[in-house]
């Protein structure tokens, strides 16, 4: 099980709120357009490699106490073991910097209610809407086959408790 990180910068702007996502040049998910994230260090919190991640995926400057917590995911992939995450979600609105390609992740900033979600992961739209209303969410999601398709899975959403995404070792379980 990979325990990582996935992360939103969101800003306003006079057409609206937006998101930062960024196509994935190499390694797991290449290709998809996703948040920003990672692996956890030894002995770093979710929060300092979220920090982390977003600098060297982006450029931009997070600092880890501005990082809501936003939710608590499980991916499995029965068919793939090895591609199991457990993922620490956040969001935030402070950051420091312009977004610029690296090794790693091309940045686009888009229109919060307009996602290309055609072009992300499967489950995004059962639960990316939520995280970027302000929400919480916790989830399981279980991949078929072919590692693409969503299977089954189980969420929960909360507009109130941020404590959950934080805390909580515990997924509910899938249907």
């Amino acid at each position: 099980m990979i325990h990582a990180t996935l992360g939103f910068v969101l800003r306003e702007t006079d057409r609206g709120p937006h998101v930062l996502l960024g196509v994935k040049k190499r390694g797991f998910g290449v290709g998809k357009l996703n948040g920003f994230g990672g692996k956890l260090h030894i002995g770093e919190s979710p929060r300092e490699a979220m920090s982390r991640e977003l600098f060297e995926e982006s450029g931009l400057l997070v600092k880890p106490t501005s990082l809501e917590p936003r939710g608590l995911l499980l991916f499995r992939f029965p068919y793939a073991p090895h591609f199991d995450h457990r993922i620490r979600v956040y969001a935030t609105g402070g950051f420091e910097g312009i977004a610029t390609e690296t090794e790693e992740m091309i940045p686009e900033w888009h229109p919060v209610n307009d996602l290309p979600m055609h072009r992300m992961w499967n489950d995004d739209p059962l639960w990316l809407p939520s995280v970027l209303a302000g929400h919480v969410v916790v989830g399981r999601f279980v991949f078929g086959e072919d590692n693409e398709e969503v299977a089954r899975y189980r969420l929960w959403v909360s507009p109130d408790t941020p404590a959950v995404a934080e805390c909580s070792d515990s997924i509910p379980p899938s249907r």
